[in-house]
């Protein structure tokens, strides 16, 4: 017999140092949490008449509250989500600054058998709100101090045993204890 889990209350994705990726990872990724049919990022091409808007196809999304941890090693395709969700009032985002990268690329084969990334086209947010050079800002700045930074880069944000270290981290990480305490507001 499989014993029952608990509703769940929330959840915290930890975006920190997510360089990005594929984008239609992204845009599904987002449908878990957007209507059906909801935009998550326009493509902006230069020439003012090509733009490609990216949708969600999941009909059922979660409703549960949501927090988004981002930082400058945030970027591309995690902007794109955090930006899709943020502008939907979806998510509630906390942390630094996020690292600005606002450009979709495009990948060409050359002639010596070396491939060239140019940019293509900005990412549009459903806000419109560009943040190519600027990066997204969180709704909560939470800074950390720089030798937590430097430790979590070397061991990684997400490396904690919770069930044997949760005072310490909570202790450590003042990010994830503001999502924390954002998830519990009555």
């Amino acid at each position: 017999m499989t014993p029952a889990l608990a509703p769940t209350k929330g959840l915290i994705l930890d975006l920190r140092n997510n360089p990005g990726g594929a984008l239609d990872a992204t845009v599904a990724l987002a449908g878990l949490f957007l209507p059906e049919q909801t935009t998550v990022v326009t493509l902006t091409f230069p020439t003012a008449t090509q733009r490609a808007s990216l949708t969600t196809r999941n009909p059922r999304p979660l409703s549960v509250p949501l927090v988004l941890l981002v930082n400058n090693g945030t970027a591309a395709a995690a902007e794109v989500l955090a930006a899709a969700l943020r502008d939907h009032q979806r998510a509630w985002l906390v942390g630094i600054a996020t690292a600005g990268v606002g450009r979709f690329f495009s990948r060409f084969g050359l002639a010596t058998g070396n491939v060239a990334d140019l940019p293509a086209a900005y990412f549009d947010p459903p806000g419109n709100q560009r943040f190519d050079q600027t990066g997204l800002t969180p709704h909560q700045a939470v800074p950390l101090p720089r030798e937590t930074e430097r430790a979590f880069a070397t061991t990684g944000y997400g490396s904690f045993n919770w069930a044997t270290d949760r005072a310490r981290i909570l202790a450590t990480d003042r990010q994830l204890t503001a999502a924390l305490e954002r998830l519990t507001r009555p």
